[in-house]
């Protein structure tokens, strides 16, 4: 059969989602097969990685109060931007009276129902200058603790008595009373209409819905939701509560993203369950977990540098669990807190920070290698940014103090990062270059059959691609087809719409030798990082290979002469068996001579057994 028509087919395994890019590029965001993609389809930055950051009082700086300072703010989020985070996590805002200890202020919901409007437009305003910097947010709408209301606010709301604070009456008097907010029905009712509002607002810097809004990454339903029981009907009522809330939020809000905020099994009472009967829901798009090693007595209990290599032991083994689930559902996973302390426990802006460093570092690392294999493991947003706030000198944050990193309860720059911590800074800006730098995918292609192709051969050569990809994105394959000598003989492209596809590129040959090309524009070959996937040769009908007649007037005499002068050399033939190369069908030998000048020629013979 005479190959004037070869048939090329490459069997691929291919995403519907090259993991590129690592911008929010401000816009709706959906999930498919375990990535963040954009809503509107395809586009070069196919999939979103992110390392972010927790920058919990935002709309507080942005808010028209006392405690607002847009000018700090603007100049925030450029030092945010010009590290390359483009994903803040950011509490929606306070409820309550001002005036409590511990607690922020100033509220946003200062009675039930009742809104303060200039800490509203702070919220608008932080996300109309996220939005100018291509920046999107989390938005998280309540809170298990206390420091900005939350659970204890509502309760007390619904009538069921005074908030319990821990710092008066201790944390376990405190999980006791919040604990029956699940169960609350009127408490979980305000609750409702608080996220009605929120969600349903109009930015009043912008104009737009927030339903709208591009710099909305995320709603979140609670920071830290936990049922504080091991009572099956309170898990059961507290999994039910998540459910009903995320499905609320879509019925405002179709565009946006939405999650629980849950700390992973930690967050629910060491029950990992449980933690995937609340991610089961189809209405909570993507999975969190936090990670706080000193807080869990993971670390700290002597020296820190001492006990860092089992934090990091206690935290893989923490995020492998949860991913088992995310990857059961196809869902990103983020790990959207994590903290470590400063050396000594010194709380000193600019003072040393190695073991956070070190542990940053591998967390780091954790959604750099996730982005290389196109993982669930989608994002991670450490705790919390302090940027510039200036330090009182007073342990804990008062009413007039800059708000930074750490919230009320807390010391006062135990885990916040500010811009004076210069190696912790260097190493987020060189962290989230690295990710912007991976590909995503690993790609190869391989030769199935024999490189040479004579007429008693199929003409179809068949070419095994394959990638670490997920399922959903168009992927263009585009064939090259050149002369021995590197000259183009014509470009074909098709588009692999499935997870598995088979292209067929149909190529008219003459008798010669090619290469051939496979390449994807966006999907860059490991470790090059360029989008070619593999070169090889091919030969067709190279029996028929006719050479052009040049034959010059005196070429009888030259060849005359030729022959003479060879048959006074002692040719001194030699015939090898190649056993590599041999088989049942046919053998093959190394065959080599001497020629003109003592010159050896060697050779292949094939023979028939």
């Amino acid at each position: 059969m005479k190959l004037d028509l070869l048939i090329l087919s490459a069997i691929l395994i291919l995403p519907l989602h090259a993991c590129t890019g690592n911008t929010s590029e401000s816009r709706f965001f959906r999930t498919d097969d375990g990535l963040f993609l954009p809503a509107d389809g395809f586009s070069d930055d196919a999939s979103y990685y992110y390392i972010g950051a927790n920058f919990w009082y935002g709309a507080i700086l942005g808010s028209e109060t006392e405690a607002g300072d847009r000018q700090r703010l603007a100049a925030e989020l450029d030092s945010l931007k010009a590290l390359g985070i483009s994903n803040l996590r950011v509490l929606v805002g306070g409820d309550g009276p001002d005036g409590i200890p511990s607690q922020i202020e100033p509220s946003l919901q200062t009675e039930p129902g009742v809104y303060d409007e200039d800490v509203f437009k702070g919220l608008d305003w932080l996300l109309a200058e996220m939005g100018k910097r291509r920046m999107s947010a989390v938005l998280y709408l309540n809170n298990a603790w206390e420091w900005s209301g939350g659970y204890a606010r509502y309760l007390e709301w619904a009538g069921a008595g005074d908030a319990v604070l821990p710092s008066v009456a201790g944390w376990q008097a405190y999980m006791q009373y919040a604990s029956q907010f699940v169960t609350n029905g009127k408490a979980k009712a305000l609750f409702a209409d608080h996220v009605r509002t929120v969600v349903g607002r109009v930015n009043t810097v912008t104009g737009l819905p927030y339903k709208d809004d591009p710099a909305i990454f995320s709603w979140q339903i609670c920071n830290e939701p936990r049922c504080f029981s091991a009572d099956g009907d309170v898990k059961e009522a507290f999994a039910q509560w998540l459910h009903e809330t995320a499905a609320l939020i879509k019925s405002i809000d179709g565009n946006h993203l939405v999650s629980a905020g849950s700390e992973g099994s930690w967050g629910c009472e060491n029950d990992m369950e449980l933690f995937e009967k609340i991610h089961s829901c189809p209405d909570i798009d993507y999975m969190t977990i936090h990670i706080w090693p000193y807080n869990w007595s993971w670390a700290g209990s002597g020296s820190l540098a001492e006990d860092l290599p089992q934090a990091i032991s206690n935290t893989d083994a923490y995020i492998d669990a949860h991913i088992a689930v995310a990857e059961k559902y196809r869902k990103p996973v983020v790990i959207e807190e994590f903290g470590f302390p400063r050396d000594g426990f010194i709380f000193t802006k600019g003072s040393p920070v190695t073991s956070r460093d070190t542990y940053y570092g591998h967390l780091f690392r954790k959604v750099i290698e996730s982005k290389k294999n196109c993982g669930v493991l989608a994002g991670v947003n450490f705790w919390g940014w302090g940027g510039m706030a200036e330090q009182s000198g007073e342990e804990y944050w008062k009413p007039g103090d800059d708000y930074c990193g750490d919230p009320a309860q807390e010391q006062q720059g135990l885990n916040s990062v500010y811009l004076a911590d210069r190696s912790t800074i260097d190493l987020i800006k060189n962290s989230i270059e690295e990710l912007d730098s991976v590909s995503g995918i690993s790609a190869e292609a391989v030769l199935e059959n024999d490189w040479m192709y004579t007429s008693d051969k199929e003409g179809q050569l068949r070419v095994a691609v394959k990638t670490s990809a997920v399922k959903g994105y168009p992927a263009e394959i585009i064939l090259t087809l050149l002369t021995d000598k590197g000259d183009t003989v014509s470009v074909c492209e098709e588009v692999a719409n499935r997870a598995e596809d088979t292209l067929e590129f149909a190529l008219d040959l003459v008798p010669g030798f090619y290469q051939v090309v496979l390449s994807s524009p966006r999907i860059p070959a490991p470790d090059s990082g360029n989008t070619e996937l593999q070169r090889f040769n091919i030969g067709c009908d190279p029996e028929k290979i006719a050479s052009p007649q040049d034959r010059q007037p005196d070429f009888m005499q030259f060849w005359r002469q030729s022959l003479a002068g060879l048959a006074g050399i002692e040719p001194e033939y030699s015939l090898t068996l190649v056993p590599e190369r041999s088989d049942e069908v046919r053998r093959t030998y190394h065959v080599s001579m001497n020629s003109f000048g003592g010159e050896k020629i060697s050779g292949i013979y094939t023979s028939s057994r």
